[in-house]
């Protein structure tokens, strides 16, 4: 059984936004300026690990067919159109793919919380070295709108609006290496611009310096009509640096805030069944999460994580003639996320 040629519409919730763990930082004087209060790494990191983990989910697609994608084959004969398969060595080697997404953030860990959205643009271009293997090179354009909280009880509440615009640069290679195992492997790097507004009107604009590195092996196994199983190993290590920045306020004052370097270290392991009903496919599945987290700034409020955790994945993928989409949830202890997108096929 050729993987590549296996149909099915099922791995899309294969990466989402994961979690890991830091004890919380003693907390310094609360007399400290608001300006101080700015905190883009929830905005930052949310997006580099939705970009890494989408993109996993794009190379893998093109064996499993689990991500929709518009694909154009560059064939000597002119641009043909392709779905879930890598360019056949047959015609050109070369192809073209680009695919939208949308994910939600929100993070109820405390003391710092995040709510909102990240939006993706993933396109590549991928060579096919044969029938079982492929490398390529994405470049990812993203867009973040996530309100960070600080919640340091029994203090009020603190927010800040963060507006991120970034790219990623991504290699990336896989290789069926039998008919039903398949490794991927991908590094990124790339830019983030932040612009955080507190509520005191003071404004930041920092930069975050991402990066990433993830190796994956994929298992994937039909157990019964219609039915399979896909089963997922993935070690990943994230990285977003943000240097020191200043807050400026309306009067043109301006207060200087610590950077910080976060930094994620993590292995997933888990899968899911998905069952094929003609133009619907729902999946299920359940995933265990190790993390090493630890974030490296001055800042007296830091991110906390968990260093283990449970995760539960559920959704649907759906197509019907040119058109196509998907749906898909995510619960874990005190993080939930929904990815969805919907595309025209040429």
């Amino acid at each position: 059984m050729n993987i590549r040629r296996l149909q099915l519409s099922h791995a899309l919730a294969a990466g989402l936004v994961v979690a890991s763990v830091s004890p919380v930082a003693p907390l310094r004087a609360q007399a400290m300026d608001r300006a101080q209060q700015a905190k883009p790494v929830a905005a930052s990191t949310a997006a580099t690990r939705t970009t890494m983990e989408a993109l996993s989910g794009a190379i893998t697609g093109s064996f499993l067919g689990g991500l929709n994608m518009f694909r154009i084959q560059l064939g000597d004969s002119g641009w043909g159109f392709e779905r879930h398969m890598s360019a056949s060595t047959a015609d050109s080697p070369w192809s073209l793919w680009a695919t939208p997404v949308y994910s939600s953030v929100n993070n109820r860990i405390e003391p710092l919380l995040s709510e909102g959205s990240v939006t993706l643009l993933l396109a590549g271009l991928e060579y096919s070295i044969d029938d079982a293997t492929i490398a390529g090179i994405s470049f990812t354009r993203d867009w973040a709108r996530v309100t960070s909280i600080e919640r340091v009880r029994p203090n009020p509440d603190r927010r800040s609006a963060v507006r991120g615009l970034g790219y990623t640069v991504a290699p990336y290679f896989a290789r069926q290496i039998s008919p039903e195992w398949l490794i991927d492997v991908s590094v990124g790097k790339g830019v983030n611009e932040l612009t955080s507004t507190q509520a005191d009107s003071s404004v930041a604009r920092p930069k975050d310096d991402r990066s990433f590195a993830s190796i994956g092996v994929t298992y994937l196994k039909p157990f019964a009509k219609r039915a399979i199983f896909t089963g997922k190993i993935t070690a990943s290590v994230t990285r977003d640096a943000i240097d020191d920045f200043n807050s400026v306020l309306p009067s043109g004052a301006s207060t200087p805030v610590d950077g910080s370097d976060a930094r994620l270290r993590q292995l997933r392991a888990g899968g899911q069944v998905s069952y094929q009903m003609g133009n619907f496919a729902p999946f299920v599945g359940a995933y265990g999460l190790a993390n090493d987290f630890s974030v490296a700034t001055d800042a007296p409020v830091k991110p906390r994580e968990y260093a283990q955790v449970a995760q539960f994945v559920a959704g649907v993928n759906a197509s019907s003639g040119p058109f196509y989409g998907a749906l898909a949830l995510q619960r874990e202890r005190d993080r939930n996320q929904a990815r969805i997108y919907v595309g025209f096929r040429y």
